[in-house]
């Protein structure tokens, strides 16, 4: 088994709890190191200060107001040093219960710390914030695959137009091999998170509602050719600029 040491964040204007929270994370041998803070704004330029920190685990105090939390949450997570990490509210032992837990996850949460600490809890707060990387990680992976699988459809779209007017497309399909060499090279899992993106991709497209239309008159085609002409001299201008430099 892979051992795994976290960096944390305390966040809590009450000085004997931040550092009770504090000492109990350090007796958990999975956190290598915990710096606490008194208010959210510090907590916030530690993250904005941290160019070459890591970050895991940021600990938030119920001493501090719903909105000021979810404000907190939703700038931390804009931070380079705050975007993977897990946001853990503390709160009172006297509060646990399914309502409370869901309260603080609307506010950007990732999970809840009650007081008094355990260890095994601890533990299983480290453990899910390895689960918020590998998630994240993943979304950001999957974001980029939607981007790269959208400009390789414009293209095609595009090469469809030109070709349905008579346009000669050679040149454009030299620029649409190239937008699918990085396809060509994806490893396993790539591959597999390409097929299950376009998947998702195509379930949520939009499909037309059936309607009786009988087409577009010739005029509004002729128009339609017109301007997909226009086009497709205009790109190649600035291909051939490209190609001249």
């Amino acid at each position: 088994m892979i051992f795994i040491e976290y960096n944390a964040i305390v966040i809590d204007p009450d000085i004997n709890s931040r550092t009770k929270l504090k000492s109990a994370a350090y007796a958990v041998h999975n956190f290598r190191k915990v710096q606490s803070v008194a208010i959210l704004e510090s907590a916030l330029s530690v993250l904005h200060e941290s160019t070459n920190e890591a970050w895991d685990i940021i600990f938030i105090s119920h001493n501090f107001s719903h909105d000021d939390v979810t404000a907190f949450i939703e700038q931390a997570k804009k931070t380079k040093a705050g975007e993977d990490c897990a946001y853990i509210v503390v709160l009172k032992g006297n509060e646990q219960g399914g309502s409370t837990i869901a309260r603080e996850v609307m506010k950007g949460a990732h999970g809840v710390l009650f007081e008094p600490y355990s260890v095994d809890r601890l533990l299983e707060i480290s453990q899910l914030a390895a689960k918020v990387k590998l998630e994240n990680a993943f979304l950001r992976k999957k974001a980029a695959m939607e981007l790269l699988i959208k400009e390789v459809q414009a293209e095609l779209d595009k090469i469809a137009s030109y070709k349905s007017i008579g346009c000669n497309v050679q040149r454009f399909m030299k620029r649409f091999a190239n937008t699918c060499k990085p396809i060509a090279n994806f490893d396993e899992d790539s591959l597999s998170l390409y097929y299950v993106t376009i998947a998702d991709m195509f379930m949520a497209a939009v499909v037309p509602e059936d309607m009786k239309y009988k087409g577009a008159s010739s005029r509004i085609k002729d128009r339609v050719k017109e301007k997909i002409r226009q086009q497709f001299n205009l790109e190649m201008r600035e291909i051939d600029m490209r190609e001249s430099r």
